[in-house]
């Protein structure tokens, strides 16, 4: 599995779809608000959302 599969198994969009967003600032008509657009611009820039980080064991861990 390469990464785009890998991002439309989980429902994001490639780097360069999200720049395309960015840059209308709308999605089918509507416009982004501030944490999407928040979204947008970290996987634009080729970040990866810290909810997949945790997923895949990387994010922060609590120990009781």
């Amino acid at each position: 599995m390469d990464h785009l599969e890998g991002r439309r198994k989980r429902g994001l969009p490639s780097k360069a779809k999200a720049k395309e967003i960015m840059r209308h600032g709308e999605v089918k008509g509507h416009p982004l608000t501030m944490p999407q657009k928040g979204m947008m611009g970290m996987i634009a820039g080729g970040g990866t959302p810290s909810r997949l980080k945790k997923r895949r064991g990387r994010g922060k861990r609590r120990t009781h």
